[in-house]
């Protein structure tokens, strides 16, 4: 089962594009924290990253119930490699 075909390939890219979604979202919720306070947790984006990230996550459970880890971590991996260049 070391294959990986079109439906969990773009399984595997949809989580990494809902996570790199919710750190921008986190980014611009990081300005509510600089004097935090408990209304800093609510604040739409901050939710909204959240959110994001919950979902990329029960994706990326998904796609590791389909495709082997050393076949899906090195595509995640991927991702971390590019935003360093």
């Amino acid at each position: 089962m070391n294959t990986l075909n079109t439906r969990d390939f773009v399984l595997i890219l949809l989580t990494v594009a809902s996570l790199a979604v919710g750190q921008v979202c986190f980014k611009f919720a990081a300005p509510a924290f600089v004097t935090f306070n408990v209304r800093s947790l609510f604040t739409p984006i901050f939710i909204l990253a959240l959110v994001i990230y919950a979902f990329a996550t029960v994706m990326w459970v998904v796609a590791l119930s389909r495709v082997p880890l050393t076949v899906a971590y090195p595509i995640v991996a991927l991702r971390k490699r590019q935003s360093v260049l």
